[in-house]
């Protein structure tokens, strides 16, 4: 057996060693909170820009602290961006038009209205984040994002 091979039981041992590793907590609360991810009048948005996904195709490393996301559904559209502070969610809803917004957390929701520009800002705890946006008689669920 070469340096580079290992035995059956080397291998084992690894794998074994890799099972028995318990998942990060906060996947383990966003793959819990998946049924509950999207209900009979809400629709989910769909996920168009990511600043964690779009950007980092673009640069080989980056130094960004902050996260944004564009979503869509129809013709509305919900720009979002978590600030440096990982604390501060701001947004923007598209045609501006009054709304709730209900940024969700697991452990606390937040409930903010758009202003006449179709604005918002919450100061929120760190963690994932989900916001639902209630407008007439529908309502509009974004994916969750973590920063």
């Amino acid at each position: 057996m070469t340096d580079r091979e290992l035995s059956d039981e080397t291998m084992l041992r690894i794998l074994r060693e890799a099972l028995d590793e318990e998942p990060p907590a906060g996947a383990v609360a966003v793959a819990l909170g998946a049924p509950d991810l999207v209900g009979l009048r809400e629709e989910l948005a769909d996920l168009e820009y990511d600043s964690l996904i779009d950007d980092a195709l673009l640069v080989r490393s980056s130094d960004q602290h902050w996260r944004s996301a564009s979503f869509s559904f129809g013709d509305v559209t919900l720009d979002i961006e978590i600030l440096d502070d990982e604390r501060t969610v701001v947004g923007l809803l598209l045609p501006p038009e009054p709304a709730e917004v209900e940024i969700r957390q697991f452990d606390a929701n937040y409930l903010v209205n758009t202003d006449d520009s179709g604005r918002f800002r919450c100061v929120i705890a760190p963690g994932p984040v989900q916001l639902r946006i209630r407008r007439h008689e529908a309502e509009i669920v974004t994916a969750w994002l973590t920063r």
